[in-house]
Order: structure tokens, then sequence, then C-alpha cells
């Protein structure tokens, strides 16, 4: 059997485990709403999958909303509103008929869902693809897409009214992308039959049979599998198939006109900074060179030198929290590259198995790798935070100042997930949370600003 449950780890004393389900099948995911207050689990014993929700108001507790109807061979993600009050979720009509139908329900409420927003007959309009769904950045409309990429499926915040919006003749296999920040218009990636190659459009949903605008250039096809949308929905940024251009959209833009930028680079790049100011591109094939580019500053870039030696594709680089530094993992250890052009720092001379670096704190920098958990001083030693091997899975919550990880259970040891508390002056013990013996964990940790981690 699996069990899933809930603890408060606000203060440095984590309080009671409380149990919310058992269960006989796997819990599969878990994922807190965008107000901590809430979160959804689902379980799956790989053919058919439940989703349960949690309510953490008062005394918590969970219910089971979808019985068996989830396909459980794959992840059947629930799309919570921006604002947490409502959540979307699909389920497939027939098992293994890959047409799925979607619905919106409150989440102080869960069991009352809408009717179905795409009820429509087997093998017509009605096949959803069980992952398609994007809500509006204000709450008011939830977007899902047919299977087949022809039409979407627009609903009001409730899932009362559900309009169709056929695309464009011209248009084939589209795929949800993001929506501009005011929430009037949708992003698409689709196949332009003329061009043969796919591109990226704007369009009104609102409107019926509606114009869409091509973002990018015919003559060069981008990758739909290379997209990413800045943290704040203001930008856009996508790889064309060749690997040698990075196309930039600025979704604030009213009349979205033509590309902010197009940036000679390959088409893999570690993204938008937190604060959604800046974009990171590869701009060497051997991932020895990023360029930081400035959205509101078009044109505007700084090089950042990524120090590599040997055979190695690509550095796994990433974004620090105040959106400052980048840190390259490469098969030198770890980098510090500061965001603004400079010189690399060494920070750790190991390749680590997991990293975050904590800006402002101290130790600011954490790391695992297979014989425990460290932080660096302020001399760039290492201190020993936990000595037991084989740590899996470590993760700061920033807003808490908290780490967590496990270790799997070994022979006779049994498993464990653990949290130590980083908000004090120094780092504090291995706190256990879950003795979870031969089995595996499953967990994630709430971290908004306003209540805190739970």
């Amino acid at each position: 059997p699996y069990s899933v449950a809930v603890r408060d780890v606000r203060g440095a004393v984590p309080g009671p485990s409380i149990p919310l389900a058992d269960e006989l099948q796997l819990v599969s995911q878990i994922s807190f709403s965008p107000n901590p207050d809430r979160f959804f689990f689902m379980t799956t014993d790989l053919h058919r999958g439940s989703l349960y929700i949690a309510d953490l108001t008062g005394t918590p507790s969970a219910v089971k909303v979808v019985d068996g109807e989830l396909r459980g061979d794959r992840i059947n993600p629930v799309h919570w509103s921006p604002d947490g009050t409502r959540f979307a979720y699909a389920k497939e009509v027939v098992t293994g008929s890959f047409q799925f139908e979607s619905f919106i329900a409150p989440a102080d409420n869960p069991t009352q869902a809408s009717p179905s927003l795409t009820s429509l007959p087997p093998g017509g309009l009605g096949q959803l693809s069980s992952s398609a769904g994007l809500w509006a950045p204000d709450s008011s409309r939830y977007v899902t897409i047919s299977a087949d990429g022809s039409n979407l499926f627009v609903s009001d915040r409730d899932g009362v009214s559900t309009r169709i919006v056929l695309l464009d003749d011209n248009l084939a296999f589209a795929s949800l992308i993001g929506w501009s920040p005011d929430s009037s218009l949708l992003i698409i990636s689709a196949f332009d039959l003329t061009a043969r190659g796919d591109r990226l459009y704007a369009l009104n949903p609102d409107d019926d049979g509606p114009a869409t605008l091509a973002l990018t250039p015919a003559e060069l096809p981008v990758n739909p599998g290379e997209v990413s949308i800045s943290p704040d929905g203001a930008g856009v940024a996508v790889g064309d198939v060749s690997g040698s251009w990075v196309f930039v959209a600025d979704l604030r833009s009213a009349q979205l006109a033509a590309p902010l930028q197009r940036i000679a680079g390959v088409a893999a790049f570690p993204g938008w900074s937190p604060d959604s100011r800046r974009l990171a591109v590869f701009t060497s094939n051997d991932g020895s060179q990023l360029d930081v580019y400035e959205r509101d500053q078009p044109g505007t870039k700084v090089s950042v030198a990524v120090p590599l030696q040997g055979d190695f594709d690509f550095a796994h680089v990433q974004w620090s929290a105040d959106s400052q530094t980048l840190l390259a993992s490469t098969n030198e250890g770890v980098f510090s590259l500061p965001a603004s052009g400079g010189a690399a720092a060494l920070l750790l001379n190991e390749a680590p198995r997991d990293y975050d670096l904590v800006p402002g704190a101290s130790p600011a920098f954490f790391y695992s790798d297979a014989t425990g958990v460290f932080a660096l001083d302020a001399t760039g030693a290492p201190l020993s935070l936990d000595a037991h091997p084989e740590p899996w899975s470590l993760s700061v919550a920033h807003q808490r100042g908290a780490a967590f990880y496990f270790h799997f259970g070994d022979g006779t040891a049994t498993g464990k997930l653990w949290m130590i508390d980083l908000a004090g002056a120094a780092p504090g013990p291995p706190v256990e949370l879950l003795d979870f013996g031969q089995g595996s964990v499953t967990y994630d940790v709430s971290d908004a600003t306003d209540v805190g981690p739970q």
C-alpha cells in the first residue's frame, strides 16, 4: 500500500505527520496550487489513474475527484488557474482511445466539476490531448486544443460556456505555447502548409475564425520543442530547426509586428532569468560561450565564457534566484558566471549530483554528491551537513530557508526523507521527516511568501 501525508515544516521542529489517504496504487505526482493551501496528487497502476485534491485550509483532508479514469501510463497534469481558485483536468473517454474530455472544478468544491468542455462525438472535434490546456494569466479563460491541432476550445473560468475556434486552413498540427501578459492574445505553434515548416503565431481566441499573426519568418521554421516563455509571460524565445537562430518576441507589444530580436546562436538555451529581463543563449556549438541579452534593450548583450575541457556538448546552466548569476555545471566542476559579463569563478572543483545557490545567504551554495550533503563556507571550503552517503533530489526552498532530500533504503537500513533548516545563523542538523522503509517517496514543498512552506 501507499500513503499520502502532510507536515508543517515552517518551524525548525516540523509538525506531526497528518495522513490524508491510503492507496493500493503508486502515488506518481504531487503538486501545490498557486495558493499553497491546496495540492493535488495522482495515483496509478500504470494502466488507469486517479486524482485527489488535498485541502489544508482547516484540518488537512483529501477528496478523490477522478476514480480510475486518467491514463496511468502518462502524466495527466492538473492545470491550476493562476489565482488558485480553480483547476482543469482531462480524462480518457475510453481506455486506449486517446480521446479525452476536459473539465473545470472549483478548488474549494473539487467534486463539483463543470460539464465536459468538449462533449462532442468520438472521432470528431472532441478528441483532446490529455496535457493540452492553458489558463489565461488573469484566470478568465481556459483553452484546450484538439488532438489533430485544427481547432481550439475556449472556455470561461467556470467551464459553463465553451466556444470552438477553427484555425486557418493553411495551418495544421497546432500546439499551445502561452498567453500574452494581458490575457488578450494566445501564442501557438503550427505547421505552415505552404512554407512546409513550423512557425509561431499570435491570435485572439475570442474572435471567431481569428486572424493569425506570424511571429517568425516562413523561411526559417522553428522547433516547437525549443520554446521558452519568460516568467512574467511578456517574452517568448524559440530556436529554429537548423540550430542557427533564436527568435525572441515581445508579447507586451500591442502590434506584435516582428520578433524583437533574431539571435545568431544555437537552438539550445538556459532561458530567461527569474526577473524576465535577460535571456541567456548558447552561441558556440561546443557550449563554451553564452550571450546574455537584455529584453528591454534590443541588441544589447554581454558575452560570458563557460570554462570547458575535453569533448563536452553543452554545460548545464541555470540562473540564480536573484537573476544576477548563471551557474554552469561542466566536466570541470561548478562555475559562477556573472550575468553582467566578466570572468567565471570556480565554486566547486567536482561535478555534483544536485546543487543550488541561495543569494544573500551564508552559506549560499549547497550541493550533494555520492558522499553526502555539503555547503561551501566563506573560504570556499566544503562544510558537511549530512555525511550519510547517496543522498538524492536535493532541493532548497528559498523563502523558507530549508533543504530537502532523501536516501533510499539499503539492505537493512530504511529510506528516509530529510530537512535541513537554513534559516538560522548556521545550518541546522538533518531532521527526519519520513521513514519510507524499503519503498519510494514522492514529495513537493510549498514555498509562497505569504504563508511560508508547509
